[in-house]
């Protein structure tokens, strides 16, 4: 709670001193809040701390990034329509764009959103894709990865294609 105080603190001196210019300190100062706020589970105001660093990212990792994060603080509120908005804009940037963990974060949440809706069938074409992700870049991280494949196969499951499911 102490950082977040200070990390608003340092955002309200920035936001005196830059305006409402596109700066890198302000983006980490945001997105740092942001997670913060996740933390302790108030998803509004991490989503508008991510906007806020979206507003003003300067590079494509930094806004695929806010794009991600908004969305899936979006999931949390149960506000599925501009959770597909944000996390759409985020798969629209190329594939070289944004670090590993951030994509598989962004299929996470893709294959949730899709599994919420009924579509299991999307959704463990994201879940595989994300657990590729970690398994190529993070592969010491059992517990994301356990927890895609668990996700994965209970598609299969919900697909009744029970044999995979089991695999």
């Amino acid at each position: 709670s102490l950082c977040m105080k200070e990390l608003q603190l340092v955002l309200t001196d920035l936001r005196k001193i830059q305006g409402r210019k596109a700066d890198s300190l302000t983006v980490q100062a945001a997105y740092k809040l942001g997670v913060l706020k996740e933390v302790y589970k108030n998803f509004v105001e991490a989503r508008s701390s991510y906007l806020e660093a979206l507003g003003r990212a300067l590079t494509p990792d930094d806004k695929f990034r806010m794009y991600v994060f908004a969305g899936a603080a979006s999931y949390n509120l149960n506000d599925f329509d501009s959770a597909t908005y944000y996390l759409g804009k985020a798969e629209e940037f190329d594939e070289k764009t944004g670090l590993p963990e951030d994509k598989a974060r962004l299929y996470n949440t893709l294959g949730v959103l899709y599994f919420d809706n009924g579509n299991y069938l999307q959704a463990r074409n994201y879940f595989t894709q994300a657990s590729a992700l970690i398994e190529k870049n993070n592969p010491d991280d059992k517990l994301s990865l356990n927890s895609l494949l668990l996700n994965e196969a209970i598609c299969y499951f919900k697909l009744e294609s029970y044999d995979q499911a089991l695999a």
